[in-house]
C-alpha cells in the first residue's frame, strides 16, 4: 500500500502507460493488426471521430470539452497534491494524462487512434481510454466511500 503513496511509483507507473498508448498508436498506423486472441481480441488501427465509445459529435465541441475537462482534472489533481489524498491523485492522474494521450492524436491526426477490438463485443478503444475509465470509476468509489 504505501508503494501507491509513492510519488515516483505513480509517476512511472503512469508516464509508462502513456508511452505504451503512444507507441501502440504510431506502430499501428504503419503495420497491419494482429489477434492476441484468435477472433475473440484483435489490436489494429480504427479512427475514432467521436468520442468516447465512437459517440458522434462536432470537433467545434470536442476540443473545448477536452481543454476545460483537462483544465478542471489538472485543478483536483494539484489539490490532491497539496493534501496528499493519493486517492485523488491517481484518480486524476490517470484522468488527465489518458485525456492528453487522445488531444494529441485529434491535433496529431484529427481523430482518436483506437485499436483494442473485443471483435464486436464492445466499442473499440484505446489505453487512454481505459486509463481515463478508471480515472473516473476511483473518483466514483472515492465519492461512495464518503458517503
Amino acid at each position: 500500500m504505501a508503494l501507491l503513496k509513492n510519488k515516483y511509483f505513480i509517476v512511472t507507473i503512469i508516464l509508462f502507460t502513456f508511452l505504451l498508448d503512444r507507441l501502440l498508436k504510431i506502430m499501428l498506423l504503419e503495420r497491419e493488426g494482429f489477434f492476441i486472441i484468435k477472433n475473440f481480441l484483435k489490436i489494429n488501427y480504427y479512427p475514432n471521430w467521436g468520442i468516447a465509445f465512437s459517440m458522434p459529435v462536432s470537433r467545434f465541441i470536442v476540443y473545448p470539452l477536452i481543454i476545460i475537462i483537462l483544465i478542471i482534472v489538472f485543478y483536483y489533481l494539484t489539490a490532491g497534491l497539496k493534501s496528499k489524498d493519493y486517492f485523488l491523485i491517481w484518480a486524476c492522474a490517470l484522468i488527465f494524462v489518458g485525456a492528453f494521450s487522445n488531444l494529441l492524436d485529434r491535433f496529431r491526426f484529427g481523430h482518436v487512434v483506437d485499436y483494442i477490438n473485443f471483435t464486436g463485443r464492445v466499442p473499440v478503444f484505446n489505453l487512454s481510454d481505459v486509463m481515463i475509465v478508471t480515472g473516473v470509476g476511483l473518483l466514483i468509489i472515492k465519492g461512495l466511500k464518503k458517503k
